[in-house]
């Protein structure tokens, strides 16, 4: 006996085309999708309340040991500070000059070294410096533009929407964005990056 003569096909599916019914996205939804909405305002905001972060720590939280193995507070700045300087080479199309000797994990390690000796101040400015030039340029090509990668030009949006994202203090099974309290927290178990 054949398959079709033990469960014949339903006479409802046979008589009329299965078609799902097409669904629009609600206006929340449009805003934060990331393949049309502006990621700037939700790129800034994560930066502006990581920078009033940042400026209330005092010297016990700079040195509070992070998630990431080995790093302190100072050293996920530090982090953020070396990918800068990525985004920078970027933008010049330098990224072919940066010392990626030792993949991903080298360039993150050697990043952090170099800038152990900084005191959490100079940490600080020297990542708030990087990232405002980044911005800056960032702005002039405009949220439709592209930028050069290690892996060839990518879309700036999505980059944005990726680093709002990295930026954002967030918990781990809810994905809620928290205020200044749970960023201290959040940087001290910053998952590792790369």
């Amino acid at each position: 006996m054949s398959r079709s003569q033990r469960w014949p096909q339903s006479k409802a599916l046979a008589t009329r085309p299965h078609r799902q019914k097409e669904r629009h996205p609600t206006p929340s939804a449009n805003a934060l999708n990331p393949k049309r909405a502006n990621p700037f305002p939700a790129y800034d905001r994560e930066i502006r309340r990581l920078r009033t972060h940042l400026h209330n720590l005092d010297e016990s939280d700079w040195s509070a040991s992070s998630h990431c193995r080995g790093w302190s507070v100072k050293d996920i700045v530090a982090h953020l500070s070396t990918d800068e300087v990525y985004n920078q080479a970027g933008l010049e199309e330098t990224l072919d000059r940066l010392p990626y000797g030792g993949g991903l994990n080298g360039w993150n390690a050697r990043g952090v070294q170099v800038r152990r000796e900084l005191s959490p101040l100079e940490t600080l400015q020297e990542w708030e410096a990087r990232q405002e030039r980044v911005r800056r340029a960032w702005g002039k090509i405009g949220v439709n533009g592209s930028i050069p990668t290690s892996v060839g030009r990518y879309p700036l949006r999505l980059q944005v929407w990726h680093l709002a994202r990295e930026y954002a203090p967030r918990t781990p099974k809810a994905g809620q964005v928290h205020g200044h309290t749970e960023l201290v927290q959040w940087l001290e178990r910053a998952p590792q990056r790369g």
